[in-house]
């Protein structure tokens, strides 16, 4: 059993030496939502390790493969496993801590073991298993080219009835692994923030966040990185620094230098560049309007969002700090979400009226206005950062709240889709759900205005 090794992350062949770091990363209770529960003890996980040490089951018969996954800084964040048959099947398994969620390390991880498995173990098919509510895990297997396995297939028989069998046929050893278009952003990025090293005063953090990080970038992403320094330097430095990673002339700023806080625009080997130059006071200044001040609607939103899953070009430990306090959702500002944007208060009198006048644009802007009311709502229910600022990939969006009417997203793409007045029976009908998920949650939060603006709905069969 080998290590192995990618640009992104190391595959350590698991051992009993490992059992202190990973006791701490598996006591992470968010792991355990769906199924399972953590080590019972230190001791207890050194046993079940000398156990895996041997690589094989008692009979001979399986060979078990177990990795520790560990990034570059040295961090171990998970595992990856597989439990190859006789049959040449591998089924697999895995399990990063929550910190690290999101970024495309579990992908990354579950890849590169899926060509250790071709490559060193002669393995031709792969399956998993998870349970049915488990969508972060469904959507990564779908991404590795996973999918339900046919309804005659034996192995779904040994499943409990809340569980969901997943397979694909390995790729051919030989298989090119060739770049993904989130790759080859992250490499750009790395070499734009390398070009501004050596800037006086220097840079403190850099990180790459948006679609990149996510390894769902295509060929419409651009790259969204920042650049923060202890204080800012000039304008021509900052200018020479991208010409100096290749990259064309800034067609686009906003912001200023002197206020601590510049975005910039430019091209590099053909992909649109975004830099956001910020010191680190004005930084933990717009972080604090949101963690402290508890703002409910501000752009700082996106800004935390994006620095929660950003990965670090330079000042990996400083990242990691600010990643742990964004971490922490405050209570307070989920309270205060679901109370501003319920304050929105929906005119279902005038959008009633509005069936019957040529007011489709009115009719159509209201209804956006009215979902982007629902989604900051249940954002603040569910402790997840929200804006309406770029707002993009709703369903996946949609997919991290946890507390929401059945089928959520679905049915908001449904009525913004369909007639005006499908529309809003299902619009009115989503508010009422919501209101009534707020109400059970927040018992004492006014949503008296609400409910009675909702009584003034006349539904179209009605007129």
């Amino acid at each position: 059993m080998r290590t192995v090794e990618t640009t992104a992350l190391t595959l350590e062949p698991l051992s009993v030496r490992h059992a202190a770091e990973m006791f701490a990363v598996l006591a992470d209770p968010a792991i355990y939502e769906y199924e399972n529960e953590p080590p019972a003890s230190l001791d207890a996980l050194r046993r079940r390790y000398a156990a895996l040490e041997s690589r094989r089951s008692p009979d001979g018969r399986e060979v078990w493969l177990n990795w520790v996954i560990r990034l570059p800084s040295g961090a171990a964040i998970g595992y990856v496993q597989a439990t190859v048959f006789p049959d040449r099947r591998a089924a697999i398994a895995y399990e990063l801590g929550s910190a690290w969620w999101g970024r495309g390390l579990a992908r990354r991880a579950v890849e590169a073991m899926l060509a250790e498995l071709v490559s060193q173990h002669g393995v031709l098919r792969l399956t998993a298993v998870l349970k049915q509510r488990n969508q972060r895990s469904l959507r990564l297997l779908e991404r590795l080219g996973f999918a339900p396995a046919a309804a005659d297939d034996a192995l779904r028989r040994q499943l409990d009835d809340d569980e969901t069998l997943m397979t694909r046929q390995a790729p051919p050893a030989d298989a090119s692994s060739a770049p993904t278009a989130s790759d080859r952003l992250r490499g750009l990025a790395r070499r734009v923030a390398q070009a501004h090293v050596g800037i006086d005063p220097p840079v403190v953090l850099s990180l790459v966040s948006g679609s990149t990080v996510e390894d769902i970038a295509d060929a419409w992403s651009d790259v969204d990185m920042s650049v923060i320094f202890e204080i800012l330097p000039n304008e021509d430095a900052l200018r020479a620094a991208c010409a100096a990673a290749g990259g064309l002339p800034w067609f686009w700023q906003t912001g200023s230098l002197a206020e601590g806080s510049l975005v910039v625009a430019f091209r590099l080997d053909g992909i649109e560049v975004q830099i956001g130059y910020s010191d680190l006071a004005t930084l933990h200044r717009e972080l604090d309007q949101v963690l402290v001040d508890h703002d409910p609607d501000t752009p700082q939103h996106k800004l935390a969002e994006g620095m929660a899953k950003a990965e670090p070009l330079i000042g990996e430990a400083r990242l990691l700090a600010l990643q742990a306090r964004i971490a922490v959702f405050p209570p307070e500002l989920g309270r205060a979400m679901a109370a501003h944007f319920m304050g929105r208060v929906t005119p279902w009198r005038a959008l009633s009226q509005l069936l019957h006048r040529d007011a489709t644009l009115w009719c159509r802007e209201l209804q956006v206005a009215a979902c982007y009311k629902l989604l900051g709502a249940l954002a603040g229910l569910n402790g997840v950062y929200f804006t309406t600022f770029q707002f993009k990939r709703m369903t996946r969006f949609a997919a991290k709240l946890k507390l929401a009417p059945t089928d959520f997203s679905m049915r908001i793409e449904r009525l913004l889709q369909g007639d005006s007045a499908a529309a809003l029976v299902e619009l009115h009908a989503l508010e009422g759900e919501v209101v009534e998920l707020l109400a059970a949650r927040w018992p004492d939060l006014d949503l008296a205005a609400v409910r009675e603006r909702r009584l003034a709905f006349v539904p179209p069969a009605a007129h």
